[in-house]
């Protein structure tokens, strides 16, 4: 329980909602990019505050991960339906 609540802590300042993420020091500017929720965010503040054009390819990219991790966890809940019902 402690370890969940350290990472959505980590995850909300690591989350750029009420900065920039071109603020992150170097070494952490990769954070921006491979979290899905600064992506979209950072995607809507281009177009609503700014009137530019959003990074078009990382969004479909987070959002093609994202469809086949949907894919890959129905298929895996799909294999071992049969045998929930027993565990539960």
């Amino acid at each position: 329980a402690k370890a969940v609540q350290l990472i959505l802590r980590v995850g909300f300042f690591a989350t750029p909602v009420m900065y920039e993420a071109s603020l992150l020091p170097g070494p952490l500017a990769w954070t921006a990019w491979a979290n899905p929720i600064a992506v979209s965010i950072t995607a809507m503040r281009d177009i609503l505050l700014c009137g530019t054009q959003p990074d078009w390819v990382l969004l479909v990219v987070h959002t093609a991960i994202a469809v086949a991790m949907v894919g890959a966890a129905l298929g895996y809940v799909r294999s071992v339906e049969g045998r929930m019902t027993d565990a539960l």
